[in-house]
């Protein structure tokens, strides 16, 4: 038995009798329909493009037109993190690349040991979002602790592994994902490397629980103004200053350039001297609290200051009012003493 073949020829001609095939019948029923006259002109209608038409005779699609649903999922280009083995890197930057084939659960772990430096890791997918969960500062805090994940039989945190960081989030999708790794601090040591991968389609269902909005402190309150409250102690005078809910305050201004003294007399009574610049009492310049000749209530404060300076010195003590107080000024142009 003979299978039937078409030349290319027949087929060319058999097409071209259908084309005038058709054109004549359209000629024909054009010719029967009576003749409605010239058609309105219309000053709307787009001009026809000649160029258009003669390379487009509308039988070919646009080659290079490409359905953006189509395009290719983005990839990470970087070392393929080895699942299921320990690696070393070096104590300063890497970055590797983890395909998931699938939803599930990846886990990354890192050690360092010297509690001097800590890794930060970071797992991002392709386009450079972070993963929800995926960042970690090294460990929970410098000093030898780590991460807490020693427990006991109830499953509640009891210790650390002193230079272990780690990561373990949901992968709701699969593709490439980035892990980056950088050492901060300085080290000599190598990181340790190593990671696991459990498939679990179940992921791909978990909705992302938003992190709670975070909600700043509120500022501190401006610090405590001295200026109405203390009492003048000038240089080469005493004083016995009452103190009002364990706090007193005195002001003492320099002279001249030199070094400013103030001492406490208190007994046995436990007190501390702090001394702070005029207008900035937030933080104390200079504080003591050393029980000079073993008693609590004796104190020696001394620092320098220039011509005209007022520092304002606060007297912390428990019990004890009055507390007896005496200024001095050592001048920086003080002459040394000669023997005779």
């Amino acid at each position: 038995m003979l299978t039937p073949r078409i030349t290319t020829a027949a087929l060319l001609a058999a097409l071209t009798l259908g084309v005038v095939g058709a054109t004549a019948h359209a000629q024909d029923a054009a010719q029967s329909r009576p003749n409605p006259g010239p058609a309105p002109a219309n000053n709307d209608a787009p001009a026809a493009d000649p160029a258009g038409d003669e390379d487009d005779d509308g039988l070919f699609a646009d080659p290079d037109a490409t359905d953006g649903d189509n395009d290719p999922p983005p990839t990470v280009e970087a070392q393929d993190l080895a699942i299921g083995e320990t690696i070393e890197v070096e104590p300063d930057h890497a970055t590797f690349r983890f395909q998931a084939d699938q939803p599930g659960m990846l886990t990354l772990l890192t050690y360092l040991p010297d509690n001097q430096a800590r890794v930060r890791m970071q797992l991002t997918d392709a386009e450079g979002g972070v993963v929800p969960g995926g960042f970690v500062n090294g460990n929970a805090q410098l000093g030898g602790r780590g991460a807490r994940i020693v427990v006991d039989e109830f499953g509640n945190p009891t210790g650390a592994l002193p230079g272990l960081s780690y990561i373990t989030v949901p992968l709701p999708e699969a593709g490439d994902y980035r892990i980056e790794m950088t050492v901060v601090g300085e080290t000599e040591a190598s990181v340790q490397v190593g990671g696991s991968w459990v498939a679990f389609e179940q992921v791909a269902g978990v909705p992302v629980q938003p992190a709670p909005p975070v909600v700043p402190p509120p500022p501190p309150p401006p610090p405590f103004d001295p200026t109405e409250v203390a009492t003048d102690l000038a240089t080469g005078e005493a004083l016995e200053l009452e103190i009002e809910d364990g706090v007193g305050w005195v002001k003492v201004v320099a002279e001249e350039p030199g070094t400013l003294v103030v001492v406490s007399r208190a007994g046995n009574n436990e007190v501390s001297l702090s001394a702070f610049r005029d207008g900035q009492f937030a933080d104390p310049r200079y504080t003591m609290n050393r029980n000079r000749s073993g008693r609590r209530g004796n104190e020696a404060l001394m620092f320098h200051a220039n011509a005209g300076d007022t520092w304002f010195v606060r007297v912390n003590t428990n019990n004890a009012t009055p507390v007896p107080l005496r200024a001095a000024l050592i001048p920086d142009d003080l002459e040394p003493v000669e023997d005779e």
